[in-house]
């Protein structure tokens, strides 16, 4: 009968190993992860649509053209800079651009997803073989975020590459770190949390030039319209305020802002808006009290990454793509050498649901073939997201207040 029992469980205990440790079944993460990687990587430039692509890529034809493309109504919410910095996407052939781009992305994801496993180790302290840094690597190239980056023609990924590269480059060449922080900030709600890595670890040099970077940006942008920069700034905001302002303001698809507004408001905007700014604000002091606290501890570092990564990606309107920004907080529950059952119970779910992705199946008609008061729920299975990210954040907060709290230095 226990024989029975274990043969019945063997297939659990496998799914368990893969998402919890991966590094102590090395043979079995490869085996899984790879092929479905693949796969994953594979798809996007076969079956991708490149919406994003597409618009940024209007965007950047409608500014070549001479026009100011925050005077139309375009609904552009990215800054002047981004543009310059995308500006090179118009070399790229008019037939087929958004597939060769596709695949450019695909290089890009690995490379990204090797840089945060690498950015990660290195500040937590960690020396990983490579046959374990690998299997990490190939798990978040399966990861719901890679998949819609490229299938979507997101520009994301480029951006978090950029950004990891900044803080690994920081003190072998602070100029170089300055310019990649200054390009990545073309997504500022990607790179805000980088950013706040580079000034706890007092990266001035290289903040300095990412900001001399971004505004020589800016002020290409300015010139080429014969505008003020000023000018072409209050037109980039005031396009942010109507589309992100208000009742009607676009949800991202991992945020918590609709958490706040949609079901803590009762109905009430106002209610629901003032919840959402004062948490925000909130756990934001919280972060700044917390990473000054561990400012002299060697092992903070990659807590306060973990940190403010989680942060932004929860209370900046993101989608899917920004799901790749809690990796580090997945990979410290993964990698702490004690950590609790319940934490590594919850990062399993954390990377199932990622990996899952059910708000797309569901969108791509999933419960069309369950009885309707199930079809019913289909809207909630957007909230999942939401948890993730809220879990994610808690555990990382956790992190940095564990090591605040801690009397080794």
């Amino acid at each position: 009968m226990d024989d029975a029992k274990t043969t019945w469980r063997r297939p659990v205990h496998a799914i368990r190993r893969l998402l919890i440790r991966p590094h102590r079944d090395i043979r079995l993460a490869l085996a899984v992860w790879g092929p479905l990687a693949v796969i994953c990587l594979a798809s996007g430039p076969l079956l991708g649509r490149f919406g994003c692509y597409v618009e940024v890529h209007r965007w950047l034809t409608v500014w070549h053209s001479g026009l100011n493309v925050y005077e139309l109504n375009m609904a552009v919410d990215y800054p002047p800079n981004t543009l310059v910095f995308f500006s090179p996407l118009l070399f790229l052939p008019a037939r087929h651009g958004a597939e060769l781009f596709a695949v450019l992305n695909v290089f890009v994801c690995i490379a990204a997803a090797w840089s945060i496993v690498a950015l990660t180790s290195g500040y937590a302290g960690l020396s990983l073989s490579r046959s374990e840094r690998l299997a990490y690597v190939l798990m978040l190239l399966v990861w719901s975020p890679t998949r819609v980056g490229i299938w979507a023609g997101q520009t994301s990924p480029a951006m978090i590459l950029c950004c990891c590269l900044a803080l690994r480059f920081s003190e072998s060449s602070p100029v170089v770190a300055g310019i990649l922080l200054g390009i990545g900030a073309s997504k500022p709600h990607v790179a805000l949390g980088f950013y706040l890595m580079a000034v706890y670890c007092r990266m001035w040099k290289a903040v300095g030039v990412a900001a001399v970077t971004a505004s020589s940006a800016l002020c290409v942008y300015a010139w080429s319209v014969s505008r003020s920069p000023s000018e072409v700034m209050w037109q980039y905001v005031s396009t942010l305020v109507g589309l992100y302002g208000g009742p009607g303001f676009y949800r991202g698809e991992v945020d918590l802002r609709p958490f706040f507004v949609d079901l803590f408001g009762f109905g009430h905007y106002r209610f629901g808006e003032s919840l959402y700014l004062l948490a925000t604000i909130v756990t934001g002091m919280g972060l700044l009290y917390l990473a000054w606290r561990v400012r002299n501890r060697g092992n903070a570092p990659v807590w306060v990454l973990a940190s403010g990564l989680t942060w932004t990606t929860a209370f900046l309107p993101v989608n899917r793509y920004g799901l790749t920004l809690i990796a580090p907080t997945v990979l410290l529950t993964l990698w702490r050498p004690k950590p609790s059952k319940f934490m590594l119970n919850v990062i399993a779910v954390v990377i199932a649901v990622i990996v899952a992705d059910l708000p797309t199946l569901v969108r791509h008609g999933l419960l069309d073939w369950f009885p309707p008061a199930i079809a019913q729920l289909a809207p909630l299975t957007h909230y999942f997201d939401r948890l993730v990210i809220g879990a994610c954040m808690v555990i990382s907060f956790m992190g940095l207040a564990r090591v605040s709290s801690s009397k080794t230095a």
